[in-house]
């Protein structure tokens, strides 16, 4: 389906952003040299309350591209989703595309986001997400968390969208409200579902790619287990989980490790040992977290 360039969606990119210079310039880059009208979309950037040197990045591209980038400051609450919100409610454009500060967004990734969603007749989609390494293979750390986060198409067939790949139409926000800034992880989650509830269909984009960096390091998929464990208890609580129910067999340990289809057979004995360790590890920490 060719895009007919007379009647374009504007397109509004909204990028929550908290002490991350380098990738914030590393991402409106990769944005400004996009296949879709230059005319046809806008770069808001969201700064977080960040304590470096992001907001003089912002300001820079602000400086350089007056039409093309526009930014807003969300200090008040320290959370992406009170960002992203920030971001909506300047927004100009009839369709959001949400993206995160340490993405990279390919050439063609509006022009295929918006044309799916023309195509299907639908108000919502989630484009893949690609991992990618510091090395050509990953360390265990990396391996870990891409083969166990970011996986745009189950989420999907749950019912939502990772937002660091999610195209909306500004009216679903209008008629079911923003996201939950009260959450500390999972708000896209909850926002997903709650759409799925009403009956608004979304879809699966695989070839508007966006590129995300694998966590390399123990702390990094440590607080990203807290984080997912706090938002998840935070939906239990409400009534709103869609998965992961907590039972004591959450306590039994695996003898399994996470299986990740290009890399697992590349997998030492070492490694796979400390694949089983994370995974227990992790899991007993979610299950301590919401229990308590």
């Amino acid at each position: 389906m060719e895009l007919n360039t007379e009647s374009l969606s504007f397109v509004s990119v909204i990028i929550p952003v908290y002490n991350d210079p380098e990738g914030i310039r590393t991402v409106v880059e990769s944005l400004l040299n996009q296949t879709y009208p230059s005319d046809a979309y806008e770069v808001i950037l969201v700064d977080n309350g960040s304590t470096d040197d992001t907001s003089k990045a912002i300001a820079d591209f602000q400086t350089q591209y007056p039409d093309k980038v526009r930014s807003a400051l969300e200090n008040q609450i320290q959370n992406s989703y009170a960002a992203r919100n920030k971001g909506i409610s300047i927004a100009r454009g009839e369709i959001f595309a949400f993206t995160d500060a340490d993405c990279v967004p390919a050439a063609d990734w509006l022009e295929a986001g918006v044309k799916a969603l023309l195509s299907e007749g639908v108000s919502r989609g989630g484009g893949q997400i690609v991992v990618f390494y510091q090395s050509e293979r990953p360390n265990v750390h990396e391996y870990y968390d891409s083969a166990t986060k970011l996986q745009q198409k189950a989420y999907v067939d749950i019912g939502f969208a990772a937002t660091a790949n999610l195209f909306a139409y500004r009216h679903l926000f209008e008629k079911y409200g923003y996201f939950r800034d009260d959450l500390t992880s999972s708000g896209d989650n909850e926002f997903g579902c709650r759409l799925s509830k009403a009956q608004e269909k979304i879809i699966y984009i695989p070839n508007a790619v966006i590129q995300h960096p694998a966590r390399s390091t123990f702390k990094g998929n440590y607080k990203k287990a807290v984080r997912l464990a706090l938002g998840r208890k935070q939906l239990a609580q409400l009534g709103l989980l869609q998965e992961h129910p907590l039972t004591w067999r959450w306590l039994i340990p695996t003898r399994s490790y996470p299986v990740h289809p290009k890399w697992f057979h590349t997998l030492t004995k070492w490694e796979k040992l400390q694949l089983i360790f994370h995974k227990n590890l992790f899991r007993w920490l979610e299950f301590f977290i919401r229990a308590t």
